[in-house]
Parts: C-alpha cells; sequence; structure tokens
C-alpha cells in the first residue's frame, strides 16, 4: 500500500490549488471570483501543503501546517502586500454510478453487503466539500485575516491525487487546498510621460515635457540644462551655459578716458582672460562696439567710439586672435547707460561691449 500512497502524496504536494486552463469554471458551487486566479496577473503564487480531514474536522497532522500558512500570510500583510488567498475543498471521488451501487440481487447476503459499499453521491460531495473549505476560512478569520482576502471554492470529488482502492488512501482526498497568490500591481504610467513605471527612470517629470524611452527629460544639446528649462537650445558642445542653457560668454569691461581710444594698463588682465577664451572656442567671432559719453558733438564721438573699438581688436589680434573673427562697430553717443550729468555717469558711457556668435 505504501508504494501506491507515496507516488501520490507527492503528486499532490506539487500540483496543489493549481489553476489552469483544464479548471472548468462551470462547476457547480464556484465562486465567480475564482476567475481572478485564472486570468489575474501576479507577482508572487505560493501553493501550500494539502490540509487534510478526518472526520469533517481538521487532521492533528495538518494543524502545524495550518499555523505555518498563517504566519506566511501574515508576513505577506506586514509588507502590506496585496494578495487573496484561494481556499478549495476536495472530497473523495463521488460514486453516482448506478453500476457501482447495483445490487447484484435481492439476496439477504448481498442487501448486507450492499450496506457497507463506499457511496458518496454528488450532493453530499459539494456539501462535504465546501464544509472543509469554510471549516478553513473560518480558523483564518479567527486568527485576524480579513474575510475579505479569502475565495472559498469546493471541488467536491472532481480532483482525485490518491487512489480510491481502500478507505485509507480514499479519505487523504478528503482535503484543503490553500494557496496565497500575490497580485501584481498595474503598470500605469503615473507621470503621464508615455513611459510605464516599471521602465520610468524619471518618474516625476512634468507633464507634457519630451522625454526619452527611460522617461527622462531631453537634453538635445547635452548642456546640463534639460530642453524644458532651456532658452537657448542649440549651445554647442563642451560651452558653458548658465540655468537657462545659453552661453556664459566672458565679454570685456574696458572704460576709457574722455577723449581718448587708448587702453589703459590695468585692462592687460581682462583682456588677457578674453583672448584666451577666444582662443578655447575658435568657433565663435566677437563683435566690439565703442560708445562715448555726451562730451564733444555727435560725429566726433561717433568718430571715436569705431576707434576705441578699433584699439580692442588691434590688441586681440596682437595676442593672436585672427582678424577675420572680430568686427568692429561705434556707436557714439546714442546708447548710454548710464546719466551723462554725472561724472560716474559718463565714465561708464566711455566704454566697448562685446557680443560673440557662431
Amino acid at each position: 500500500m505504501k508504494q501506491i500512497l507515496i507516488p501520490a502524496l507527492l503528486a499532490a504536494s506539487l500540483f496543489a490549488s493549481t489553476y489552469d486552463y483544464s479548471y472548468d469554471m462551470s462547476v457547480p458551487n464556484k465562486d465567480k471570483k475564482s476567475s481572478l486566479f485564472m486570468y489575474g496577473q501576479f507577482e508572487e503564487i505560493i501553493r501550500f501543503d494539502m490540509l487534510h480531514f478526518e472526520s469533517d474536522r481538521l487532521s492533528s497532522g495538518s494543524n502545524e501546517l495550518y499555523h505555518n500558512i498563517v504566519k506566511t500570510i501574515e508576513k505577506y500583510k506586514q509588507e502590506s502586500k496585496e494578495f487573496r488567498v484561494s481556499i478549495i475543498g476536495h472530497t473523495s471521488k463521488t460514486t453516482d454510478d448506478m453500476s457501482e451501487n447495483s445490487i447484484d440481487s435481492t439476496t439477504y447476503a448481498n442487501s448486507i453487503q450492499n450496506q457497507f459499499r463506499y457511496k458518496l453521491d454528488s450532493s453530499k460531495s459539494n456539501e462535504l466539500s465546501l464544509s472543509y473549505a469554510n471549516e478553513i476560512a473560518s480558523m483564518f478569520a479567527k486568527d485576524g485575516i480579513d474575510e475579505g482576502l479569502l475565495v472559498v471554492e469546493n471541488r467536491s470529488g472532481e480532483d482525485q491525487n490518491f487512489s480510491q482502492e481502500c478507505s485509507s488512501s480514499r479519505n487523504l482526498n478528503n482535503r484543503v487546498m490553500v494557496a496565497l497568490y500575490v497580485l501584481k500591481k498595474p503598470d500605469l504610467d503615473s507621470d503621464k510621460d508615455g513611459v510605464l513605471d516599471s521602465k520610468d527612470k524619471c518618474p516625476s517629470t512634468p507633464l507634457g515635457v519630451a522625454v526619452d524611452k527611460n522617461g527622462c527629460c531631453l537634453d538635445s544639446d547635452r548642456d546640463g540644462v534639460l530642453d524644458y528649462k532651456d532658452k537657448c537650445p542649440n549651445t554647442p558642445k563642451g560651452i558653458e551655459v548658465d540655468a537657462d542653457g545659453c552661453h556664459i560668454f566672458r565679454t570685456l569691461s574696458v572704460n576709457f578716458k574722455t577723449g581718448s581710444y587708448a587702453i589703459d594698463d590695468s585692462y592687460t588682465d581682462e583682456i588677457a582672460q578674453f583672448n584666451e577664451f577666444l582662443g578655447k572656442y575658435p568657433n565663435y567671432k566677437a563683435s566690439i562696439i565703442g560708445h562715448t559719453d555726451s562730451v564733444g558733438s555727435e560725429s566726433a564721438n561717433l568718430k571715436l567710439s569705431q576707434q576705441r573699438a578699433e584699439s580692442i581688436k588691434q590688441r586681440l589680434v596682437e595676442n593672436g586672435i585672427e582678424a577675420s573673427r572680430l568686427f568692429t562697430d561705434g556707436k557714439g553717443e546714442s546708447e548710454p547707460i548710464a546719466s551723462n550729468d554725472t561724472d560716474d555717469g559718463k565714465k561708464a558711457n566711455r566704454r566697448i561691449e562685446v557680443i560673440i556668435f557662431e
């Protein structure tokens, strides 16, 4: 007999509470919620070993297994996992087949024999298997497991895992299969950027912003400023930019004495730094614009402003910058940045400006 029971026991452990496409959803007394287990998406499925019933009660040998199941469920509750617990009751095979219950004859001996034959019709099997499942569900509820997490079903004698040849093996089919199904969270697109959360490496991008395949905002010119913040979207590679993604240009701050276009020695370092910038970025050109205060005639000031621009250009050329990259212009007194009514204002207006361009 052991040779029959041991292989059967192993098979039952391996396939406990298994839902597959052979699982008949039309079987009576089946909760419609069972479709969740067949067609739902799960992060994890834990199928426990069977719980056996003896004389309509959980067998003593299954008590330890039951408590281990409860501990596992509690663990997943503490981890805030969303899950459901399938509880399926089973019985031994039904004996609705008339050939199994037929009386050979009306003799007294045969009538006595039939009284001891094993009989379990479908109605009684459904009742028993459901009672087994409800008993486990009731025990779970008493142990603090929310009834809303439990899905109770019964399979009657539809699924046999043990031989029907003798009462001991037949009784092993009176069992409950418990399985824990951890629901897979739906793959959302929380920031609505077109990239699902499971693949989104930048999960909080602003609404409507263009992103790459990883859900991260684009930085098309690779200047470190994202496109949706970049006010200068086509800066050349390697150029230093400000928070708006625009060039941080080194400019010149050179002022002149009244009526003069000579460069004071105090600006030597300033010009050298600007010269270094142009040397570092040979694709850039510079427009040098001279200005004056309002002292003197407009025509004289226009000429003087041009001379101031030319003097700066000459100094840069002397330091190695190609003349073809430098352009000059004079604005005279037409564009003051301060009042010409004060000495400080006049000094500020006697200046040059530099505009960098490609």
